[in-house]
C-alpha cells in the first residue's frame, strides 16, 4: 500500500473512531483514534526524513562521495 493512502486511511479512521468515541462516551475507542493518529504523524515524519536522507544521498552521490567513504574496515 502507497504511504500516503495509508496516512489518509489512518486519519479517516482517528476521526471515525474519535466522533464513535465522543458519542459513545468510550475513552477506549477515543485510546484507539489517538493511537491511529500517532501512527499517522510517525509515518508522515518517517516519510520526510527519508525524502531528506534520500536528497542526501543524491547531493553526495553528484559530489562524487561514496558512502563507503566513510566506512571503517
Amino acid at each position: 500500500m502507497e504511504i500516503d493512502k495509508l496516512i489518509k486511511r489512518l486519519k479517516s479512521l482517528h476521526n471515525a473512531l474519535k466522533e464513535e468515541g465522543e458519542q459513545k462516551c468510550s475513552p477506549e475507542i477515543n485510546t484507539v483514534a489517538f493511537v491511529l493518529m500517532d501512527a499517522a504523524s510517525a509515518l508522515s515524519t518517517l516519510q520526510a526524513e527519508n525524502e531528506s536522507l534520500r536528497a542526501e544521498l543524491a547531493q553526495a552521490d553528484r559530489e562524487g562521495i561514496s558512502p563507503c567513504t566513510f566506512c571503517v574496515f
